[in-house]
């Protein structure tokens, strides 16, 4: 069951930054959960409960965008914050051509995530 206000679902591949933004989203309020993949995410996640997503672009499997792109043609909108570690990754001008995006490129201050995640969910009518 969620609250009202949704829970930010983390999707990145990389253990440690996993638990290191999930950390950071539960001490700045928000309540977080964090997935290794795409595939755990669909398998694991909540339908309906989500309120933001925050995805790896380059994820193994499907990728971050791939994910994105499936849950928008299954009905799904939803603000997502994309992140990545390559600085020379156009995948992120694509990201910023979606509805309610943000893209932020690793590493970044924690500040830069609760701020993109606080527009992101600003952005979007409330549930």
């Amino acid at each position: 069951m969620c609250d009202n206000r949704g829970i930010i679902a983390i999707v990145e591949d990389d253990a440690s930054l996993r638990k290191a933004l999930k950390r950071l989203l539960c001490a700045a309020g928000f309540e977080a959960c964090a997935f290794g993949s795409a595939e755990e995410f669909l398998r694991e996640a909540v339908p309906g409960c989500q309120a933001c997503l925050i995805l790896d672009i380059k994820l193994p499997g499907t990728s971050g965008f791939e994910l994105y792109r499936s849950l928008e043609a299954s009905g799904v909108h939803l603000p997502t914050v994309f992140m990545t570690a390559d600085e020379t990754n156009w995948d992120c001008a694509a990201a910023l051509h979606l509805s309610h995006m943000v893209c932020l490129h690793k590493p970044f201050p924690g500040s830069a995530l609760i701020g993109a995640v606080n527009a992101a969910l600003n952005d979007v009518p409330s549930r």
